[in-house]
């Protein structure tokens, strides 16, 4: 019997809260502290959820619900287009246009609209966009290099040495100095 009026009592709080009453309006309602409505509330979601089982997608049309009935007893005030109580044109309210952007902040976040954007990725060809220009640049950059050390070792040919002779300590032999042609020709 007790639990029975238990759980009346939080189908009760959870009926009142789906149609959109602040927990405040609640507890007025059922005659109990604002701290009991919460808490009949969030024991008659649970136990919706464990009975019922709630998915993900009637939680969140639950809450879009209510944030969409708050939303339209704000957006008048913010837009300055209800009436005062003397029926008289209210205008627009800065502090009501705050709660409404609020409220559809959170409606974007609850929707998922301000959620990154997914993206297409082909995973045949992981290579970054660029990642064909940046090939080229690199064996361009080998390329050059090479020439470079062709060119590095024509001149040491020429001079009668190597790499290996030119990079030697002074410890080691020196390498066979080469005379210029000039000077052989004049000897012989």
């Amino acid at each position: 019997m007790r639990k029975d009026n238990a759980i009346l009592r939080e189908s009760q709080a959870l009926e009142l809260f789906a149609g959109g009453m602040a927990y405040d309006e609640i507890a007025a309602q059922m005659k109990v502290a604002s701290s009991t409505a919460w808490e009949l509330v969030k024991r008659g979601l649970t136990r919706r959820a464990e009975t019922e089982g709630a998915t993900v997608a009637e939680a969140r049309a639950l809450y879009v619900g209510r944030l969409e009935l708050m939303l339209g007893a704000w957006l008048p005030r913010a837009l300055g287009k209800g009436l005062d109580a003397d029926l008289q044109p209210m205008p627009p309210n800065e502090p009501a246009a705050k709660v409404v952007l609020g409220i559809l902040d959170r409606m974007a976040d609850v929707l998922g609209i301000k959620a990154p954007q997914k993206l297409d990725v082909d995973l045949h060809d992981s290579r970054p966009p660029d990642a064909a220009r940046l090939t080229v640049d690199i064996m361009d950059a080998l390329r050059r290099t090479a020439e470079k050390e062709r060119t590095i070792d024509g001149h040491l040919a020429e001079a009668g040495t190597n790499m290996e002779h030119a990079t030697r300590g002074n410890d080691r032999q020196a390498p066979p100095q080469i005379e210029p042609k000039k000077k052989r020709e004049a000897k012989s």
